[in-house]
């Protein structure tokens, strides 16, 4: 039978849960200096402060698409790639007041202030997604990662793993046993040939303000990835303007894991929390890409349950 969802997780505020320790730059901060300590931490975003208060955010996606096209980039303060006044939440809000705002915009974080607007956390999608999903880590263990799978393998695991679902709408653990056929984005990313110049991808990344590019070989053969996230940590110490007949090729993340687009929602929550992934490419039964799901669109998705449930306006 599906499980029903333990709804007072998203009445917590964020007082009352536990956030990651946040790393806060002042706005004069170099731009060089900013991107390094993301590299080397690993994170996504930086909130950026004024005086102490909250002043505005800079993310990977900031990067690619307003400092690559600035030549003396590194040297400037990070206060003129910022998003400046970036929407916030009091720490006395809820998680359903977070899962409202990612519902509703595009927003992958959200910075935490208290009352003198000094920041406390930044809340990802990422971070929600693995909040709400608490007491189904059973159900998820189940369903398992997937990875080298087969057409083959697909068809007897449909078969055989049997799910008594609740028939009713809103939010419950049969969610978890939804085709990705249902789910996936035909928008965010674009199709590209394995020869195309790193700077002519750059060029249309700025044209398009899409940073994640599929890259194909002989029009039809999926072989890699390259999103925002590989252009600061790979190409960060390069000038753009002077990249020549690099290819974007030599930069991508080579051969990445795909699922079919009748795999489960579970085999992406998996696999996305297991290898740190962001985007899950949705592929047909010839490979070929039909799309691409990411973790926002899981947000999304479980907020269309919390609008069937009148628990969200």
């Amino acid at each position: 039978m599906a499980k029903a969802w333990d709804f007072e997780l998203f009445n917590k505020s964020f007082n009352e849960i536990d956030l990651h320790p946040v790393i806060s730059i002042e706005e004069t901060t170099k731009t060089s200096e900013v991107i390094e300590l993301m590299a080397s931490k690993n994170i996504g975003c930086v909130p950026v402060s004024q005086n102490g208060k909250l002043a505005g955010i800079f993310t990977e996606i900031d990067f690619a698409l307003k400092c690559v096209n600035d030549n003396s980039w590194s040297d400037k303060p990070i206060s003129e790639f910022m998003t400046a006044s970036p929407f916030s939440l009091g720490a006395e809000m809820t998680i359903m007041d977070a899962m409202k705002i990612f519902f509703k915009k595009s927003f992958r974080h959200i910075p935490i202030v208290d009352n003198e607007q000094k920041v406390k956390a930044v809340i990802s999608v990422k971070d929600i997604l693995k909040y709400v999903l608490r007491g189904n880590e059973d159900i998820l263990e189940d369903i398992g990662t997937l990875t080298d799978w087969s057409f083959l393998f697909v068809d007897k695991y449909t078969e055989n793993f049997s799910f008594d679902a609740d028939e009713s709408v809103g939010l419950n653990t049969s969610l978890f046993f939804t085709p990705l056929k249902r789910l996936y984005n035909t928008k965010g990313f674009l199709i590209v040939d394995k020869e195309i110049l790193l700077k002519d991808a750059v060029s249309l990344m700025l044209q398009k303000k899409e940073t994640v590019f599929l890259v194909q070989e002989f029009g039809t053969k999926l072989i890699g990835i390259f999103t925002e996230r590989d252009l600061l940590r790979k190409i960060r110490d390069k000038n753009f303007s002077e990249l020549g007949n690099v290819k974007l090729s030599d930069y991508m993340t080579k051969n990445p894991d795909t699922l079919l687009h009748k795999h489960y929602l579970g085999h992406a929550l998996n696999n996305m929390f297991s290898f740190n992934y962001r985007n899950i490419i949705i592929v047909d039964e010839d490979n070929f890409p039909l799309g691409q799901f990411n973790l926002l669109d899981v947000v999304k998705f479980l907020g269309r349950g919390l609008v069937e449930k009148n628990l969200m306006p």
